[in-house]
């Protein structure tokens, strides 16, 4: 909607004049005729592509952020956001009350339509920050309404119910408590209410939302609140009166094609049955919540449970197949989900989870095939690799807490031994002096020399000349005034490495205390971090960084950043 009424805006700011049949060769407001009057996505597209070519060869900014705008909102594809970025870069810094807030909108819709909820929300709280710059309190209502619908989403019902209360405010304080986008406000208060459980809240903004929806003469929200209330009556353990009030609105949701509520009024119908005993009915409500999951892919966190319920069900039954098929369908919801709101996974509670459930899934399939008397050949082979896999599972498990306890120790390690000393060279001799008892002398070069050497490879650990991805043991012993002979000696003596040794250890301790301390360092690919250390490939950068810490540097990274 927001969209659509920018359009109307923008076009109309211009008067409309007579056309010519030259695309080219048309003026503003004969390409705004064009695009308004044409039905055709394509035809739009085009007139707003003469738009912008016309507005750039004028060096028309007006023109151009409309022109931008429009191939934003009538574009599809990617090219929303290069639209949308565009008219970003040239609206702030010629800004009006509909420019940028409105790209943002644009950009967050795409977003959301592609299920990147992540993405979508950081559009929508720019669009607010933009709105609130430029004044405009109706985009700050819309962009409110947006993020707190899309927290409810993903179940952040606490936050959500914060941006409700601020927009039912707004419309109080404006007068404006007859609109949709007000009934819109009360529902999203009434149902945040139901899930937080505060359910005589809940009551009373379903109470509100019915009388003015149907004041309205508005069907269509009325049977929304009504689901609603039934919902509130089934949490408040009055399973006969919800059920009384889904059975009086379920056809007006089954003849509205689309309708995404239609599972949530199946999954409370199941569990009002279920909540009176009758078992029988209530699991078959539950299958039509999977039948349309299964058709249309869309499915809420709130309605995973269903097939908890489902495969207990077939399990007390002995329905192995019905069983095994709601193992599968649990799989692919909680996947869907996964991808859909993996950052907020946490949220999304249920008796069963994954690992379980595919064993048990492959508990099954076995179950089912020796049934089916299967080869002898065939069992095997499936009990060779449940075992393969339980060995690879115990693998990785393993490997999992190992790489988790050496990170811990990494982290967690005392001060004195996290931070490099002001010289590694330093710290060998220490080190071998102190265990070995070794005098200059046994090098066979003079002590001045020996002490000038160590000096001067002081100097270059601290200025981290190593970072140099051409440095060689030639071009060092040119830098510090000696050869190559007495340099690797030398090295070789205090640190008992050879020079390449020396050199990727400095490298990696150096990348290990840049990671652990820079959280914009974490952001770059392991290979620029590797190049950034001084290493020519992200290949030997991991295999000298785990040679050293027993660990690798992406784990390392991924680690840090939930840390």
């Amino acid at each position: 909607m927001i969209r659509y009424l920018v359009v109307l805006i923008l076009i109309n700011q211009y008067q409309i004049f007579g056309q010519s049949e030259d695309v080219i060769n048309l003026s503003h407001d004969q390409l705004f005729q064009k695009i308004n009057r044409t039905d055709n996505i394509l035809e739009k597209i085009e007139y707003s592509l003469a738009l912008v070519d016309l507005a750039k060869r004028q060096n028309d900014i007006e023109h151009l952020k409309t022109g931008y705008y429009l191939l934003s909102y009538f574009y599809k594809n990617e090219n929303v956001l290069k639209y949308s970025d565009s008219l970003i870069e040239i609206a702030e810094k010629s800004p009006n009350p509909y420019l940028p807030g409105s790209s943002y909108f644009v950009k967050a819709n795409y977003y959301y339509d592609l299920r990147n909820f992540k993405s979508a929300l950081d559009n929508y709280l720019m669009a607010k920050k933009t709105a609130l710059e430029n004044q405009n309190p109706e985009f700050v209502f819309k962009a409110n309404q947006s993020v707190a619908n899309l927290k409810a989403r993903i179940e952040d019902y606490e936050s959500a119910l914060e941006l409700y209360q601020e927009n039912l405010s707004f419309k109080a304080q404006n007068g404006s408590v007859n609109d949709v986008d007000y009934l819109n406000v009360i529902f999203g208060l009434a149902n945040a209410y139901n899930h937080l459980k505060q359910l005589d809240s809940a009551n009373y903004y379903n109470r509100i939302g019915i009388e003015l929806a149907q004041s309205q003469n508005n069907d269509y929200e009325v049977n929304h609140f009504k689901l609603n209330k039934a919902v509130t009556l089934f949490l408040d353990n009055k399973p006969d009166s919800s059920l009384q009030i889904i059975d009086r609105i379920q056809d007006s949701f089954l003849n509205n094609e689309g309708n995404q509520n239609l599972p949530v009024l199946y999954y409370y119908k199941a569990k009002a049955n279920l909540k009176k005993g009758n078992t029988q009915r209530g699991i078959e409500y539950l299958e039509k919540v999977d039948s349309l999951f299964i058709r249309t892919n869309y499915m809420l966190p709130q309605l995973l449970d269903s097939y908890t319920y489902l495969i207990n069900y077939y399990e007390e039954t002995n329905n192995k197949e019905m069983q095994l098929e709601s193992i599968q369908h649990f799989i692919y919801a909680d996947s869907i989900l996964d991808s859909d709101y993996r950052y907020l996974k946490e949220n999304i509670n249920t008796d069963f989870d994954i690992p379980q459930l595919l064993n048990a899934k492959n508990r099954l399939i076995s179950q089912l095939e020796t049934s089916k008397k299967q080869t002898k050949l065939y069992l095997y082979v499936s009990l060779i690799a449940a075992a393969v896999l339980i060995l690879l599972s115990f693998y990785f498990i393993q490997r999992s807490r190992a790489l988790k306890t050496r990170f811990e120790k990494l982290i967690k390690a005392p001060e004195d031994e996290e931070k490099p000393e002001a010289s590694l060279l330093a710290k060998a001799i220490n080190t071998s002096e102190n265990q070995n008892d070794l005098s200059k002398g046994s090098l066979d070069l003079p002590d001045d020399l020996i002490s000038a050497v160590v000096e001067k490879l002081s100097e270059f650990e601290e200025k981290q000349v190593f970072l140099d991805q051409n440095l060689n043991l030639k071009k060092l012993a040119d830098n510090i005034g000696t050869n190559t002979n007495y340099l690797s000696k030398i090295i070789n003596w205090h640190t008992n490495s050879n020079f390449s040794t020396y050199l990727n250890e400095l490298r990696v301790d150096y990348a290990f205390h840049r990671l652990k301390n820079d959280p914009k360092f974490r952001r770059y690919t392991i290979k620029a971090v590797a190049f950034e250390s001084g290493f020519k490939s992200s290949e030997s950068f991991s295999k000298y960084f785990y040679r050293k810490y027993d660990i690798y540097p992406s784990y390392f990274i991924k680690s840090l950043n939930k840390s």
